[in-house]
């Protein structure tokens, strides 16, 4: 709550990186066949993941919305996308306590961010491949 102003002014934590490579790295340390097919994984299937929690939110789904973000903060986290982990959370918590009136802002928030981290992946796919 304390990232939450007053109104509907919502902020992502600025200590949190779209992308943290450093995590990224440590997690992946000797394993560059598995951070490659992660990365890529991810930049196939995050658009589909992205329409199922639109969809979720657009019919007011409480369960699917907690599905399917859950879903997806898996594969967030999994590729050190800290600021859209935040937002997944923030969006699980408010379907969890069946509140839903500011669904459509923090799922904005998630495509913008997830957007970014989808930038900021394919720089360093691009900067990885260069090696």
């Amino acid at each position: 709550r304390k990232y939450v102003e007053s109104g509907i002014q919502i902020q992502v934590p600025n200590e949190l990186f779209t992308f943290d490579e450093k995590d990224f790295n440590t997690r992946f340390d000797g394993s560059e066949d598995i951070a490659k097919e992660v990365m890529s994984y991810f930049m196939e299937s995050y658009p589909k993941d992205i329409i199922q929690i639109r969809n979720a939110v657009t019919s007011k789904d409480l369960q699917k919305i907690i599905e399917t973000t859950h879903y997806f903060k898996g594969s967030c986290a999994y590729l050190s996308g800290k600021r859209a982990v935040w937002v997944l959370n923030q969006m699980m918590d408010l379907a969890k306590k069946q509140d839903i009136e500011q669904m459509d802002i923090y799922q904005h928030m998630l495509e913008h961010e997830v957007s970014e981290l989808a930038k900021r992946v394919k720089e360093y796919q691009n900067e990885y491949s260069n090696r």
